[in-house]
């Protein structure tokens, strides 16, 4: 079974089901009834042309041209659209591999894992992109664009210093801390220092699921940890 998103019609499978949302996005996504199979094949179809959307993952269907591999398309040109994993549609650069696309510049957006369209710098691995400096944007989750500094695997970017900002899981961009983990809150350095928690320099990050109120005294069994300020609790 194919889920078709297109024009004003969003439908996303959830556990065999469809749900339906609205969307002004003029894209159609197929993906297949199995999870880890759509996660693989996920195919996105944009405005372009025939004479341009003729690759080995790109395939005209009449009206839009559907790119394979999980692409993100952006804004670009066709002189530019042309490495391993770009194509051009005739309107659009599609990069695979859900990338994430932000402004930049053709000068640095050019490691293994960067894609310049001609307008953006498609970064791979679902990063999250901050402000940051050239300096400091270089370790090896890090891509600096030529103006943001993308994180791979999605962590939040908060707050903090170049101090603190250093354990395994943190990434200084030059302005913000990037942490691989799902909830900052308030905190303090002396507390915020468990195998989960990671201090930015001036929040808690805790992979964790949820913060709330509580105290250092019953906030300390297994999957529980306490920031300084709050319990967040696996």
């Amino acid at each position: 079974m194919k889920i078709i998103h297109a024009m004003s019609l969003s439908m996303v499978l959830v556990l065999g089901a469809i749900s339906c949302t609205a969307t002004s996005d003029n894209i159609l996504v197929e993906q297949s009834d199995d999870i880890g199979e759509a996660q693989e094949a996920l195919t996105v179809c944009v405005a372009g042309s025939l004479a341009y959307c003729n690759d080995a993952l790109e395939y005209w269907t009449g009206s839009l041209c559907c790119v394979e591999n999980q692409p993100t398309c952006a804004a670009g040109s066709y002189a530019y659209c042309n490495d391993a994993k770009e194509h051009w549609t005739g309107s659009l650069c599609c990069v695979e591999n859900q990338p994430t696309c932000a402004a930049g510049s053709y000068a640095y957006c050019n490691d293994a894992k960067e894609h310049w369209t001609g307008s953006s710098c498609c970064v791979e691995n679902q990063p999250t992109c901050a402000a940051g400096s050239y300096a400091y944007c270089n370790d090896a989750l890090e891509h600096w664009t030529g103006s943001s500094c993308c994180v791979e695997n999605q962590p939040t970017c908060v707050a903090g210093s170049y101090a603190y900002c250093n354990d395994a899981k943190e990434h200084w961009t030059g302005s913000s801390c990037c942490v691989e983990a799902s909830t900052c809150v308030a905190g303090s350095y002396a507390y915020c220092n468990d195998a989960k928690e990671h201090w930015t320099g001036s929040l808690c990050c805790v992979e964790a699921s949820t913060c709330v109120a509580g105290s250092f005294a019953s906030c300390n069994g297994a999957g529980k940890h306490w920031t300084g300020s709050l319990c967040c609790i696996e």
